[in-house]
């Protein structure tokens, strides 16, 4: 039996590799939103707004889901700051990098960007 961690044998993606792929995609989101919207935006508004957007454009992306949660949210900021794609400021608004407006290129899907 295949570990749950580890490819299948199937020629799939494992567990690990699905992660990071999500998590790279959640970032591109979370920069889209900032670089749309503008400076200020904590995680919270920013996946409300994506929430928001979902919920409005009637098309299952998984930003409701992730809305509700706080652990996420956590990494993705953290993964962000790590990454060199934002700062924060004191009150936890995040603020673009150079590198980070690069990655905020990545186009939302046209439902959501039309309900932001």
């Amino acid at each position: 039996m295949a570990d749950s961690e580890h490819d299948s044998g199937k020629g799939g993606l494992g567990t690990d590799e699905m992660r990071k792929i999500v998590l790279g995609r959640q970032i591109d989101a979370v920069a889209r939103v900032i670089s749309l919207i503008g400076d200020g935006m904590t995680i919270d508004d920013v996946t409300r707004a994506l929430a928001e957007a979902e919920k409005a454009a009637n098309f299952r992306c998984g930003f409701v889901m992730l809305d509700g949660e706080a652990e996420i949210k956590e990494i993705i900021v953290n993964e962000m700051l790590a990454r060199g794609y934002a700062t924060l400021d004191e009150v936890g608004a995040i603020k673009l990098t150079e590198a980070g407006k690069v990655i905020s290129q990545v186009p939302l899907p046209v439902q959501i960007e039309d309900n932001l």
